[in-house]
């Protein structure tokens, strides 16, 4: 069985991620996934992650988080997050050929952004239990392909849900400003 870790790097605002734009496997060139990398013998999935992090991103960072691992017959990926002020997400640095980029979360979360399929429901996983200061770690077993569509498809529905439930809002708002305004004299 083959391990990995990813992690996502946050500022304090959760405005901004650090994302790795992908060159290997082919399946994943050009996309933007969390920095990370395979586990090597005798290492522990946090010794792996600030392993990774320093060799990809040039900068320390110890205090990772674990909260998701996702596990099928051949691979496991244990999945972290941190945070850090605005300062020091600005100095990590591409070390390798797989490009770093600091990502406005806005910016990540549009539609068009090219990121892997998994990341668009573990980024805001990852920015739900930051959020609400949680800390417990998820467990995932994937049977095959179909039940990993399944969890992205589940995601989508409840992120358009999301989304519709804003501009209803949005919308009931202006039209009580504008009611307000009307009710003037």
């Amino acid at each position: 069985m083959i391990k990995y870790v990813c992690g996502f790097l946050f500022d304090k605002t959760t405005n901004l991620v650090v994302l790795i734009e992908k060159q290997t496997p082919l399946w994943q060139k050009d996309k933007w996934n969390a920095v990370g990398g395979k586990i090597e013998l005798n290492e522990t999935p946090l010794q792996a992650m600030v392993r990774e992090f320093k060799e990809e991103a040039g900068i320390d960072i110890d205090d990772w988080k674990q909260y998701c691992t996702l596990r099928d017959s051949d691979s496991e990926i244990h999945f972290f997050y941190s945070v850090v002020d605005a300062e020091h997400i600005m100095k990590v640095k591409t070390m390798t050929i797989e490009k770093l980029g600091i990502w406005s979360i806005d910016r990540v979360n549009m539609w068009n952004f090219p990121l892997l399929p998994n990341i668009r429901w573990l980024l805001p996983m990852a920015l739900g239990l930051i959020k609400d200061q949680r800390t417990e770690s998820y467990d995932i077993w994937v049977e095959n392909s179909e039940d990993l569509r399944a969890i992205e498809v589940a995601y989508a529905a409840e992120e358009e849900a999301n989304r519709l439930r804003c501009k209803r809002r949005d919308e009931e708002l202006e039209l009580y400003r504008q009611a307000r305004n009307l009710a003037r004299p």
